[in-house]
């Protein structure tokens, strides 16, 4: 029971992780690259460098009707949470010296393969190298 659900607070954290950044990517969280409803400065900011009405399309109504029309951005914060149960269920059950190091170091394994699958993000030799460093670091954490 302490494997699954260490298991399953690595996976929601490293889906979260991934969703996050879909959601800057579909619907600009908070003036992400591709801009909140359409509007192409950042929050708070007009065209000209100044600051936009609140009200206005691209103001502080637009940004917040933005966030919460966002279904990556709010899947994203229900794996954070499902992954902090977990792991918090984890942590009563495994030594936080070889909980933490495996969630980490798993979590960034599995959002580093999930980038090249899902964005597309190359996955060069030094990755492969340093993955399989962490993987063996991994496996002596879990051991000692």
């Amino acid at each position: 029971m302490k494997w699954l659900a260490l298991g399953l607070g690595i996976v929601f954290n490293a889906l979260a992780n991934v969703l996050m950044k879909a959601a800057a990517q579909h619907g600009g969280v908070l003036g992400g690259a591709s801009g909140m409803s359409g509007a192409s400065p950042g929050l708070g900011q007009a065209a000209g460098g100044g600051a936009a009405s609140p009200l206005g399309s691209g103001g502080l109504v637009g940004a917040v009707l933005s966030l919460v029309t966002n279904v990556y951005l709010l899947a994203g914060i229900v794996s954070f949470v499902l992954a902090l149960g977990a792991y918090t269920f984890a942590l009563t059950r495994f030594q936080l010296s070889v909980a933490y190091p495996m969630m980490t170091s798993l979590g960034l394994v599995l959002v580093a393969l999930a980038s090249m699958a899902v964005f597309r993000e190359p996955f060069t030799w030094a990755k492969t190298v340093g993955t399989l460093l962490i993987l063996a670091g991994v496996i002596f954490v879990a051991r000692g």
